[in-house]
């Protein structure tokens, strides 16, 4: 139970704030839906896996959610959640989808939920950028473009 309350406070405190107040760069949209402001950070080398965030928000009329991505250089994408355990330890926990009712704004960011793209088959350097393909259910795909970031510059997204 205190699980699915720290997730859903998350979502709920993320969606207060207005969606322009959490977009910026290239904006892409469908059927209501709006992201923007993709980013990861930096990698040494080739990594099993990469953090995503980014900013979504629903313009439409319906609710709508996330329920996959993809990357061409990786072999698959979980949304993941930050939560707390039972026994007050913080873990990953995995989400079958992220709900976005009309009017909603989430901004994806470390400590709460994010996307994760496994097996990546690329060094990502700063400056880079690269796009990747959201899955909605009503939607359909929306793709986004994430850029690259330092991991020093990342810190202050954090």
């Amino acid at each position: 139970m205190l699980k699915k309350f720290i997730i859903a406070a998350a979502l709920t405190l993320a969606a207060l704030a207005p969606a322009s107040a959490h977009h910026e760069g290239e904006v892409t949209a469908k059927h209501g839906i709006k992201v923007s402001h993709g980013w990861t950070v930096a990698t040494a080398s080739m990594s099993d896996g990469i953090e995503v965030y980014m900013t979504m928000w629903n313009e439409g009329e319906t609710t709508d959610k996330l329920v996959g991505a993809e990357l061409p250089f990786a072999d698959d994408a979980v949304i993941q959640a930050q939560s707390i355990s039972e026994d007050g330890e913080l873990e990953m926990r995995d989400l079958k989808a992220v709900n976005l009712k009309p009017g909603q704004a989430i901004t994806m960011h470390p400590q709460g939920v994010h996307l994760v793209f496994n097996n990546v088959q690329r060094v990502l350097r700063a400056g880079d950028s690269f796009h990747a393909h959201l899955e909605f259910a009503k939607a359909g795909e929306v793709e986004v473009e994430i850029t690259v970031m330092a991991p020093d510059h990342a810190k202050e997204m954090m």
